[in-house]
């Protein structure tokens, strides 16, 4: 079977590619497969990727656990590719990144209020499986990282039973904030002290996640700042005209994307 790599990559000049596709599949663009290893963490090999390709990367880089669409987003991985991270368009016999196609033809790919506002496509979305809980870490909101020169990291999840057959060494999101819970009682319990689960902190399977503190009981849902996860999460899928996914190398076999937008980085 021939593979995505063994394709002609196009590296610029791709805007006729992008509107001949678009015309002739009706509004879709193919998009193959896009792997990302982490050295940190241990794959959850829930992905349906094979598993004789979880280190394909090599030992070093770490196993594959991370399946990326409709990326733009470069993977901030330490001794990565120079295209690790970014999704590929496939027309024909030919290859060329998402993140070129967007470049090239601006609001006939992503609208013109996306287009107008960050001159390129701000999101992309993932399948994230780990064996277990990942490191403790926060998402910075725009405010504050705003004050270091980066974007904020506003995120989303759905935790899919399809893809949660087994539940590997720790099925459970470690704590998150029940709506109303106060920043005082937060203190009060320790949690931050000593990684305890006193009052107001609980175990939460699906949660919004952001480092701007509990959000009001009437918003009715419950913020986070501690998300180490091993299910295999689908980060909001984004809509964008003209995509679909293309299901295993070289093949034929299209899996549209269309879902809403929530903006994030890597």
């Amino acid at each position: 079977m021939n593979t995505v790599t063994q394709l002609r990559t196009v590296k610029n000049k791709v805007q006729k590619l992008v509107e001949a596709e678009l015309g002739v599949t009706g509004g879709l663009l193919r998009l193959a497969p896009c792997w990302v290893p982490r050295s940190f963490l241990q794959p959850g090999l829930r992905l349906k990727l094979h598993p004789d390709d979880t280190y394909a990367y090599g030992l070093n880089r770490g196993g594959i656990d991370e399946r990326w669409f409709a990326s733009t987003t470069p993977a901030a991985n330490e001794n990565r590719t120079p295209d690790e991270g970014l999704s590929y368009v496939v027309v024909g016999r030919n290859r060329f990144t998402l993140q070129q196609a967007v470049a090239e033809c601006g609001a006939t790919l992503i609208g013109s209020k996306i287009w107008k506002k960050y001159s390129k496509w701000p999101v992309y979305s993932k399948f994230f499986d780990n064996m277990g809980p990942i490191p403790h870490h926060m998402h910075q909101s725009k405010k504050q990282a705003a004050l270091v020169g980066q974007e904020g990291k506003p995120e989303s999840y759905y935790f899919p039973p399809q893809h949660n057959n087994v539940g590997n060494n720790f099925p459970y999101t470690f704590m998150g904030f029940e709506p109303g819970t106060t920043k005082a009682q937060v203190r009060k319990c320790g949690a931050w002290r000593d990684g305890s689960s006193r009052s107001g902190v609980k175990s939460s399977r699906c949660s919004w996640a952001e480092a701007t503190g509990p959000a009001p009981a009437s918003q009715g849902r419950s913020p986070i700042f501690l998300s180490p996860r091993c299910q295999v999460e689908d980060l909001a899928m984004p809509y964008l005209r003209g995509e679909a996914e293309l299901r295993g190398e070289g093949r034929d076999c299209l899996e549209p994307v269309r879902r809403r937008v929530n903006p994030t980085t890597p």
